[in-house]
């Protein structure tokens, strides 16, 4: 379980539904770059967190299953500023796909692990959006995207004074550094993929495919 301030993010449809949504279209926007020569505008689904919009593609998908996981899990886990952007991006992505494009959200969810039929209306945008604006939160990586441009030491005096600790940011600049997904990607994604996609992704990524 994933705990987000004083809440639980709860194990529902709806966090299926974000999370898949989020996963399948990222997915398919990585495979476009890999098989196009041409330089493509592809974001992924942390573009929703500005501070995050420049993750690598491969790599929003470790980090959404690594949440995932945690959300999963029976054992509680705090979520930190990543996985905490994670949930907000899932959730925003998947809500403005509804609204501006239902059929990109029918195909993501279309031959997953769970049979599930639901209208995708300007409820289902309300309902993703509300299970995270229900959630007891900072927001405060939201806010990181304004300092990027500012001199370090004033960058450092506005978080101070919005209460921001540093500390806290070291796992979303490592997010952007980083190149190679964790080892065990794919079993992050148990729930949120059915075996054969488990097996492309493994071939897609380079990465050995569960037993």
């Amino acid at each position: 379980m994933l705990k987000i301030g004083p809440d639980i993010l709860p194990q529902s449809l709806l966090s299926y539904v974000a999370f898949r949504v989020a996963l399948r279209d990222t997915w398919a926007q990585l495979e476009r770059v890999l098989s196009s020569d041409a330089e493509l505008d592809c974001e992924g689904f942390l573009a929703e967190v500005p501070f995050l919009r420049e993750a690598p593609l491969h790599i929003q998908l470790d980090v959404l299953a690594g949440t995932w996981q945690k959300h999963l899990l029976s054992r509680m886990f705090e979520a930190n500023l990543l996985e905490e952007s994670v949930v907000y991006a899932a959730c925003e992505f998947a809500a403005r796909w509804v609204e501006r494009e239902p059929q990109r959200v029918v195909r993501a969810l279309r031959h997953g692990p769970l049979d599930i039929a639901v209208p995708v209306d300007h409820d289902l945008a309300a309902d993703l959006r509300g299970l995270y604006l229900r959630l007891s939160h900072t927001g405060d990586f939201l806010l990181l995207g304004q300092f990027l441009d500012l001199p370090p030491e004033e960058s450092r005096q506005w978080k101070q004074q919005l209460g921001i600790d540093e500390a806290c940011l070291e796992v979303l600049f490592d997010t952007l550094g980083r190149w190679h997904v964790s080892s065990g990607f794919l079993n992050g994604l148990n729930g949120l993929v059915t075996a054969a996609e488990s097996a492309h992704l493994a071939r897609l990524m380079g990465v050995t495919c569960p037993a």
